[in-house]
């Protein structure tokens, strides 16, 4: 979704902490940016204000002005504009927030998909990095996508619709542009979580993000952020045996979330996030 006049909602629902970085789709999370603000410490919530955010834009995703512009557009405007922006460090201040190098992503992958959703992008580059897929299944085409000052009359009928009202093909498509139901529908920060823990059939929710119609059955739970089930589902744990370790004989361990309960194995983050009752996550009822 291009960023429109779309209304704006808020959440009066779940209130579910981000404590890591999770991915359920190629491009992982930005590790702090879907921490609400008052959760950010002292160094992290300058950097944000030195991105250009105040607490309201951050805590309300596509507000604010740094999410129209991607990463490489950004390296000119900070230096063009230093005197305009004396002292800023654009480089220092995402990395803080967590865009930064990692195993599978660059900062710039990090950031072009979850700040921007490739809105800067011409369709041209949508091609390039395989891309445009998911905009077709939005109703883009690229005299529409590269088009300036489009009409709204114009624009696909997925801009006018919140994300419970898309096709299973255009929620794909959105997922491909980093867009969750939350981030679609502009709802105010905290979001729920995927598991991190791959399924015991090696299934993730990266392979759930690929194909929205997947999002049924003890899905719904494991994967709550891809399937836009905060709502219903976002603190519930997943019924699943899912991928705990490898012991060191070389044997994979399956777990589910009544054995971290018994064994007290709730202490790693991803263990909070998978089984959110048993493991008292933040924000949700403990049983």
């Amino acid at each position: 979704m291009k960023l429109s006049n779309q209304v704006l909602t808020t959440l009066s629902g779940l209130t579910l902490l981000l404590t890591s970085s999770i991915n359920a789709f190629d491009v992982e999370y930005p590790e702090y940016r879907f921490r609400p603000f008052s959760e950010l410490n002292k160094k992290q919530k300058k950097a944000a204000k030195d991105l250009g955010y105040t607490e309201a834009s951050w805590d309300l995703p596509l507000t604010a002005d740094v999410e129209y512009y991607a990463w490489y557009m950004h390296q000119g405007y900070y230096d063009d504009y230093e005197t305009y922006y004396p002292k800023r460090d654009f480089d220092a201040s995402a990395a803080t927030l967590g865009f930064v190098d990692t195993e599978d992503n660059t900062a710039e992958d990090i950031w072009d998909c979850w700040q921007n959703h490739y809105y800067s992008y011409g369709w041209a580059e949508l091609v390039e990095y395989d891309l445009d897929s998911y905009a077709s299944a939005l109703g883009w085409t690229e005299t529409t996508w590269d088009a300036e000052d489009l009409a709204d009359d114009d624009k696909p009928e997925s801009e006018t619709k919140f994300y419970g009202e898309l096709s299973n093909e255009e929620k794909t498509g959105a997922l491909g542009l980093c867009y969750t139901q939350k981030i679609w529908d502009y709802t105010s920060l905290p979001f729920c979580m995927d598991s991190p823990q791959p399924h015991k059939n090696g299934k993730t929710c990266d392979w759930v993000s690929e194909d929205v119609s997947r999002c049924k059955g003890g899905w719904l739970k494991h994967c709550s952020n891809t399937c836009g089930s905060c709502d219903t589902s976002g603190c519930e744990d997943s019924p699943f045996k899912f991928y705990w370790s490898t012991n060191a004989k070389g044997k994979t361990l399956f777990k589910n979330c009544k054995w971290l309960q018994t064994k007290n194995k709730c202490n790693p983050s991803k263990s909070k996030i998978t089984c959110p009752q048993r493991c008292g996550l933040e924000g949700c009822v403990s049983i």
